[in-house]
């Protein structure tokens, strides 16, 4: 998620490199389930025919919750990837296209310790820290997302909806 939004590429080793640094610490407050997404796939010669169809297995996280906290002795570079991740170069994505970040899953950037902003930290979807900064204590950065997915959530309404009657 850090290389798309800001914008490297494979190629470009020094930077990548530099990502390695980071320190994260990442709380589960909500396990989700895991489900298996069943794919077909064509694998299509040189000459543009038919090779094979083959099947493929991904698997996702619904429904689950996570708070996570990036870490780095250089303010600036943790300044830099919190601008990246609100204004990403490449759009972020949850495991597949189709679920993009929310728009406000950046909490914020402390100065807290990492492991003490994860304690303290109410569950992300009833409260919303505000920023502070002290002048020369190391940043952080705070966010949670919520990994959603449709089909879990209609067949829980569906259920819902049946058992009322």
């Amino acid at each position: 998620m850090l290389v798309a939004a800001l914008g490297y590429r494979r190629h470009e080793d020094e930077k990548l490199n530099r990502l390695r640094e980071i320190n994260f610490a990442t709380r589960v407050d909500q396990a989700g389930i895991l489900l298996r997404d069943y794919q077909i796939a064509k694998k299509y010669k040189k000459n543009g025919r038919l090779e094979r169809n083959y099947v493929t297995n991904r698997y996702y996280l619904s429904d689950a919750i996570f708070l996570v906290v990036l870490s780095h002795e250089d303010n600036d570079f943790i300044d830099k990837i919190y601008e990246a991740l609100k204004r990403p170069y490449f759009q972020n994505f949850l495991g597949r296209r189709s679920c993009p970040v929310n728009y406000d899953f950046i909490i914020g950037c402390f100065e807290d310790d990492p492991l003490e902003l994860l304690k303290k930290t109410k569950h992300r979807f009833f409260s919303i820290l505000k920023n502070w900064r002290g002048e020369n204590s190391p940043k952080h950065i705070l966010w949670g997302q919520h990994y959603p997915h449709t089909k879990t959530r209609q067949r829980q309404q569906i259920k819902e909806t049946t058992s009322q009657y």
